[in-house]
């Protein structure tokens, strides 16, 4: 119990603490070292960590990855921050656009996924105007968090949930939606009763962002095959087989 809990609190240390100049293990390298001190010290058998993976999980978050990197290859993220900017006529409307994407996004795919690719566009568009870019970051992430709420495969936990308990799909989704509109509301409330000072600057009106490329075949495909997933989820409880049938197919074709 004594070494499962200093190996606990040396990885919770290596993954928060990245800012230290000596410590040079990132994220990643610190699991992968917890979970080999964990075995390699006896706190645990090969066997068992083999079997405290849940591989329907990981079935699931895969194929549901696949989808969004096959998204990002049509240029999807980029050409809808252009759309972000293009509707929003203010500061605020832009922190609610966003909001209600990233939500909404996270919903349907993964809510690390839409950050990690979110972000840097976020950045790159707000680099072209003098509006702070902390509250939509803010904004990007928490709306994040609020929308994978609402679905299955919103997030890893959620989609453990799913696998375990054998909810439908649709089912989880409207018990806790009314929970994430609640929330997405008053979150963009939150932020923008600290940040109003900076969304009250400027507008976006002189902004008048190039219309990146958007491969279209491939949306249209991927568009076809996401139609399939979700009517997949709501026929069948068996997530994990639809979403990698559904990864494969945005592969192959």
């Amino acid at each position: 119990m004594i070494k499962a809990l200093l190996i606990f609190l040396i990885t919770y240390f290596i993954i928060s603490a990245q800012r230290i100049s000596w410590l040079w293990l990132d994220r990643p390298t610190g699991a992968l070292l917890g979970a080999v001190l964990m075995v390699g010290l006896g706190v645990m058998t090969l066997e068992e960590a083999y079997r405290a993976i849940d591989l329907n999980t990981i079935v699931l978050l895969l194929g549901m990855m696949i989808i969004v990197a096959c998204l990002k290859a049509a240029n999807f993220f980029e050409y809808l921050a252009y759309i972000l900017l293009r509707w929003s006529r203010s500061a605020t409307g832009l922190l609610c656009m966003v909001s209600l994407s990233s939500a909404v996004l996270s919903a349907l795919f993964i809510n690390d996924t839409v950050c990690l690719l979110f972000t840097p566009l976020l950045l790159s568009a707000l680099s072209k105007t003098r509006l702070n870019p902390v509250p939509f970051l803010i904004a990007l992430a928490t709306s994040s968090n609020i929308g994978s709420v609402v679905t299955l495969t919103g997030n890893p936990q959620n989609m453990i949930i799913g696998v375990l308990s054998g909810w439908g799909y649709w089912n989880y989704c409207l018990h806790l939606l009314p929970v994430g509109c609640i929330a997405l509301i008053l979150n963009v409330a939150v932020i923008y009763l600290f940040f109003h000072k900076d969304l009250a600057k400027k507008g976006l009106d002189h902004l008048t962002p190039s219309e990146p490329f958007l491969d279209g075949d491939l949306m249209t495909r991927l568009g076809l095959i996401l139609i399939a997933i979700f009517l997949g989820f709501t026929f069948s409880r068996n997530l994990p087989l639809v979403s990698i049938i559904g990864g494969t197919a945005a592969l192959v074709f």
